[in-house]
């Protein structure tokens, strides 16, 4: 299987380089619905969602893309008022340089994220919060030396769980886990420390090996789809399982489905396409953006 997910790597890696336009950024390819997440569009996200994709590649080959792309990131301005997830995509990719300018920026993202962190431990977003907000926040602060911030973020997930006590849905007020967002949030716990093998995380483990479909693949949630497999609910899954564990049949399973719905110009479907269809579909920009690309090279590397 190394070889495949080699190939599949170096595929969209080579579509995704030649999608980022002279100045910097890589652009949208398509309006989202108006039930989807409108930061996930914003050119700066898309930006620094391709950067960690072609980092992943290790291809010195990409290196004048992110060089470029890091540039533009680089140069926006930190506002008090920023979205959440558009300045944590942003800080887990200039993570990736050394330079003080990338590091001024961090900082600068640091403190807004810190500021606008709820002291019950979660960040606001429409309505009150969401735990799609809060496991961006989460990600990007793991890297920044804010042990205080996820201290009081793993208290306040771990004691709103969906109702069903199997995971975590949308926010702290629904009754039932959804499979995208258990992903998310038990990546988070394990962000801010918590144990691997603790309840919490075991319960969510369980939770998402039950959603599996027989095609191998994993729904997302019902923002999205929540009763057919998805390529962004199989990558967060996959992402969480294998941050628990090893690879295992269920897991070979969900890497098999990603890789056979890779389309030919390297891009990959929101979820499996009619025949001779097109359809919505994110080129590891859109939707999951890297998550494709990080669930099969972790497999690769697991």
């Amino acid at each position: 299987m190394d070889n495949k997910v080699s190939n599949a790597l170096a595929k969209a890696c080579k579509t995704l380089s030649e999608l980022q336009i002279k100045n910097g950024y890589w652009p949208p390819i398509m309006a989202l619905k108006a039930y989807e997440p409108q930061p996930l569009q914003q050119p700066s996200v898309l930006t620094a969602q391709a950067i960690r994709t072609l980092a992943l590649s290790g291809n010195y080959a990409y290196w004048q893309n992110i060089v470029k792309g890091m540039g533009v990131l680089i140069e926006l301005p930190i506002k008090d008022d920023a979205d959440i997830v558009q300045i944590a995509t942003m800080a887990i990719a200039l993570r990736l340089s050394n330079t003080k300018v990338a590091q001024d920026q961090l900082n600068k993202i640091k403190k807004v994220l810190i500021k606008k962190q709820i002291s019950e431990g979660f960040w606001p977003a429409f309505p009150n919060t969401n735990n799609l907000t809060n496991y961006n926040a989460i990600t990007a602060l793991q890297y920044l030396d804010s042990p205080k911030e996820l201290t009081k973020a793993k208290k306040w997930l771990k004691a709103n769980k969906a109702a069903d006590g199997k995971g975590w849905g949308f926010n702290q007020e629904v009754k039932d886990s959804e499979v995208s967002f258990t992903a998310n949030i038990a990546l988070a716990l394990l962000s801010c420390g918590e144990d691997p093998k603790s309840k919490d995380i075991e319960t969510a483990r369980k939770f998402l090996l039950s959603k599996q479909f027989a095609n191998g693949g994993w729904p997302s949630s019902r923002v999205t789809y929540a009763d057919k497999a998805t390529t962004y609910g199989t990558s967060m899954v996959l992402l969480s399982l294998l941050s628990t564990g090893a690879i295992n049949k269920e897991v070979e399973k969900g890497i098999k489905f990603l890789l056979s719905l890779q389309l030919e110009n390297g891009l990959w479907p929101l979820c499996e396409l009619p025949s001779g269809k097109g359809g919505r579909y994110h080129h590891l920009l859109t939707g999951g953006r890297h998550a494709p690309c990080g669930a099969v090279r972790h497999c690769r590397s697991g």
